[in-house]
């Protein structure tokens, strides 16, 4: 019974510490800095622009494509008035931004 529990034991502490070495990785590696400003759209055709500098984070590059992550950081005030809850997509939750370049914009 002690092995069992000493086995489920260290299968939690292995989850755990696996679930923080990911999270901790996926922040520290690869990060590129945009060199210019990138025009982007949403599937609603909204434009905007990630601005020169941006730190992104590599996610994958395929299809002729790369994606980056981004984080942004908004002040509490703003993000209550600003932004909702979201359900989940078939992008499994992330849906996103297209570089207008991409359209040949």
């Amino acid at each position: 019974m002690k092995s069992k529990i000493l086995v489920a034991l260290l299968c939690v502490v292995s989850f755990f510490a696996g679930s923080i070495w990911g999270k901790f990785n996926f922040v520290t590696s690869e990060i590129y800095s945009s060199s210019e400003d990138i025009e982007v759209k949403t599937d609603s055709g909204s434009i905007g622009k990630i601005p020169f500098g941006t730190e992104l984070h590599f996610h994958s590059s395929a299809h002729s494509a790369t994606k980056y992550f981004l984080f942004i950081e908004v002040p509490i005030e703003e993000s209550a008035s600003k932004v909702k809850a979201a359900e989940f997509d078939s992008y499994g939750g992330i849906k996103p931004l297209t570089s207008t370049f991409k359209d040949g914009v």
